[in-house]
């Protein structure tokens, strides 16, 4: 594969990875995909079954609300459970388990020639082995905001309101029938139909055996305790510069990243391409245009 085709970006929060996949998604074409995408789905696919409308579940999964504890969630916040599923369901069910599945897409976007970049690359270990091993042409990128070590727990968007349950009326519970909804959102990154068959990417265990092992929240993932910060979970730990190929000192303004960002890429004989708008959104983005064309058209339709 040419290089240029795959690139993980990495950094602490609010450094500005999003910044950077904005320009490759809007401007070169490429796609995002995340190694968090499968449990990323499988809450939304409980939130919006409790009932929460579609834009505010993609507030609390990719915006504003993420670090709100919710009374849905049992008193936990959404970027608290993604963090338990991204690493507790490494321990629980197998060590490669989301790093296999990324490596799939990766390996089904290189046979067709398509650009994949990675705004969620956290771990040395198994994300930079995969990709250095599997995919030795992706271009591994950093992002440092040297202020972002100085970032006080208000700055950060955390208000007191994060330690208490945000009530939207809608209970904590996991039901078998939820436990199923969460499972079939989970189903296309595993790659398999029938519920009884092997999952490679989990150790051989099947969708059902998954499904066994989730009877209520605790078991899905525990409960949030109220004195530890997500942002001391190793999600949210740095890599050091070694094992980069390109270190973006993010010291200035957006409009000097992305500049930095069409250098990196000139250099590297990465061309621009010309898309429709919206082609490559971020997730969140690409949502919320569903969302409002939806309402414009039930519009529609009522007149």
């Amino acid at each position: 594969m040419s290089g240029g085709r795959i690139i993980a970006i990495h950094g602490l929060l609010r450094a500005g990875k999003g910044t950077i996949a904005g320009v490759l998604e809007r401007e070169y074409g490429f796609e995002n995909t995340k190694f968090a995408a499968p449990f990323k789905d499988m809450l939304r696919a409980y939130l919006l079954f409790a009932g929460l409308e579609p834009l505010t579940v993609e507030r609390c999964i990719e915006g504003d609300l993420k670090n709100y504890r919710l009374v849905a969630l049992g008193n936990r916040s959404a970027r608290y459970v993604m963090q338990v599923l991204g690493s507790g369901w490494r321990a629980r069910f197998a060590p490669g388990i989301w790093c296999d599945i990324v490596d799939r897409k990766l390996r089904a976007a290189a046979a067709e020639g398509r650009r994949i970049c990675i705004d969620d690359f956290r771990f040395p270990v198994p994300e930079a082995d995969m990709l250095t091993r599997n995919h030795p042409d992706a271009m591994l990128w950093k992002v440092f905001r040297p202020e972002h070590q100085r970032l006080s727990h208000e700055s950060s968007g955390l208000t007191e309101e994060d330690v208490r349950a945000v009530d939207l009326d809608h209970p904590a519970e996991v039901t078998p029938e939820v436990v199923e909804i969460m499972m079939m959102a989970l189903r296309p990154h595993l790659g398999v139909e029938g519920w009884d068959t092997p999952v490679d990417v989990a150790a051989g265990l099947s969708m059902n055996q998954m499904a066994a092992m989730l009877r209520n929240w605790d078991d899905v993932c525990p409960p949030q305790p109220a004195d530890i910060s997500t942002r001391n979970h190793v999600s949210e730990q740095g890599m050091e510069d070694g094992i980069f190929g390109t270190v973006f000192q993010n010291t200035g303004t957006v409009e000097d990243l992305q500049c930095a960002v069409r250098k990196t890429l000139s250099l590297a004989n990465v061309a621009p391409v010309i898309e429709p708008p919206g082609a490559h959104d971020s997730t969140l983005c690409a949502r919320y245009r569903l969302t409002q064309n939806s309402q414009e058209n039930m519009v529609k339709a009522v007149a």
